[in-house]
């Protein structure tokens, strides 16, 4: 599993504006979301294996843009393509009373940060591992490492009500719950 979506009890729904912003708000969305990595998951698996110390080298790095989503990727929540398109055109649909609009993608992520690092590493010590033979073992926990599922427990974000003008509004804690 490499992704969590939540339902909660039915309530007042998520606007346009909120989720991909519009005129009034110069096409922002009025509210961010970012992952708290205080997760056991992050903080006793991910955090070591992939992003202690990096980058490792200035060659190991990951292959996107770290601006958007962050390193780690904090703000690595997708909104569910399907929501925005039934506000408009099914606003009557019940499940946007309940379901979360995003979902929680960080451990997708994680696995293209670690595969990533991964190749660069195996391929800029497979040519000549004799000379190598320190550098890869020094590296061995990720170049013979296994990308960990996900753990059960419970995955914090915050989501930031940010106004036009990057004013900060009110924001909350959200437990998104991974059950297996």
């Amino acid at each position: 599993m490499h992704a969590i979506q939540t339902d909660v009890q039915a309530s007042e729904r998520f606007s346009l504006l909120e989720l991909i912003g519009g005129d009034y708000t110069d096409y922002k969305p009025l509210v961010e979301t970012e992952a708290v990595l205080d997760d056991s998951y992050y903080t006793n698996r991910i955090f070591q294996l992939i992003y202690q110390g990096y980058p490792l080298q200035p060659q190991f790095t990951v292959d996107r843009d770290v601006s958007e989503i962050g390193i780690p990727p904090k703000k690595g929540m997708n909104m569910l393509t399907w929501y925005p398109s039934y506000l408009e055109n099914r606003s009557s649909f019940s499940l946007l009373d309940t379901r979360m609009p995003y979902r929680y993608y960080l451990p997708y992520y994680y696995k293209q940060d670690f595969v990533d690092i991964q190749y660069k590493i195996v391929n800029g010590y497979l040519q000549n591992t004799s000379q190598y033979q320190s550098q890869i073992k020094k590296y061995n926990y990720i170049i013979n490492g296994v990308f960990p599922s996900i753990n059960s427990g419970n995955y914090k974000v915050k989501m930031q009500y940010v106004l036009p003008g990057d004013i900060q509004g009110s924001s909350t804690i959200f437990n998104y719950t991974n059950p297996f």
